[in-house]
């Protein structure tokens, strides 16, 4: 698979994505992945990964997204969605409390994001501490645009937490925030 540029990779069966192989030489990446576990082998370092797109609607996406922007030095733009619904008889998946920042900060924040994009933010608890970790750790992000969800009237104060976030911890002072 070393001429594959960009992958759309949502696994429901750890067989076949075991056939896939290595994903190290992708440069645009999608996963929709129930765990983070096993997800790729250890040690993998994705030097040719400059887009990365993740699903946030199974449980354990911040453990996803946390291992594979440490693995990612190069990556460039970012991006979170919660691109399958969830039914409405189905609760959101739970936060992990036992999940803490990382004790260091992967190097593609420090050094290369330039972009990322929240399309379905919905101020949980979980995507608050997740936004405010790049905000405060992407020293050369150029545009930050989240794109506020929400089912009941509380988008004001949405908007406020997050220019709140954004405000308070930002990384990089040239950074350009655009809020829908």
């Amino acid at each position: 698979m070393t001429k594959v540029v960009d992958a759309n990779l949502v696994v429901v069966n750890w067989k076949l994505w075991k056939k896939l192989g290595s994903i190290a030489s992708f440069k645009r990446l999608y996963l929709c992945v129930p765990s983070s576990k096993d997800v790729y082998t250890a040690r993998s370092v994705f030097t040719s990964l400059v887009h990365l797109k993740i699903c946030t609607c199974e449980t354990e996406w911040v453990n996803l997204l946390m291992r594979v922007l440490g693995d990612s030095p190069n990556l460039r733009a970012l991006k979170l969605d919660q691109c399958h619904p969830l039914r409405s008889y189905e609760p959101r998946p739970c936060w992990n409390p036992s999940w803490n920042e990382p004790s260091s900060v992967p190097e593609c924040l420090l050094s290369n994001l330039e972009t990322f994009e929240w399309v379905t933010y919905e101020g949980a608890e979980e995507e608050i501490e997740v936004l405010a970790f790049v905000f405060r750790s992407a020293k050369y992000l150029k545009k930050a645009a989240i794109n506020i969800h929400s089912k009941t009237n509380d988008t004001d104060k949405k908007l406020e937490v997050i220019k709140e976030l954004f405000s308070s911890s930002r990384g990089s002072p040239a950074c350009v925030l655009e809020l829908r």
